[in-house]
């Protein structure tokens, strides 16, 4: 997963119109370490999906700009359009279900 700024999210995410999942951290957060082990573990599974760290306090502004609230927040992208937000740490099962729905649409 590699972490990216503000600028490399609006080059990535809008300009090349990437299939991506977008997950947002802070330093410190043990929920966010622990959401983060789990999306590197199943990052291979899901080739045609980039995966992006984002640090809420270096990129305070993209934060602001999709309205989040807390840490940690997963937002998915297919071909450069917002379709789906996780907030906080949910199940297995609904990221992977996410994912493979947006594997699908990212085609």
């Amino acid at each position: 997963m590699k972490q990216i700024s503000t600028d490399d999210f609006d080059e990535r995410i809008y300009d090349d119109e990437e299939t991506a999942l977008v997950f947002f951290h802070r330093d410190g957060c043990t929920v966010c370490s622990s959401l983060e082990r789990y999306l590197l573990d199943i990052e291979d599974d899901y080739t045609g999906v980039a995966f992006y760290a984002v640090s809420a306090e270096d990129s305070m502004e993209l934060f602001e700009r999709f309205s989040l609230m807390g840490v940690p927040q997963t937002l998915l992208f297919a071909r450069g359009a917002l379709v789906q937000r996780l907030s906080g740490r949910k199940r297995d099962d609904d990221y992977e279900q996410a994912l493979g729905a947006l594997a699908s649409a990212g085609r």
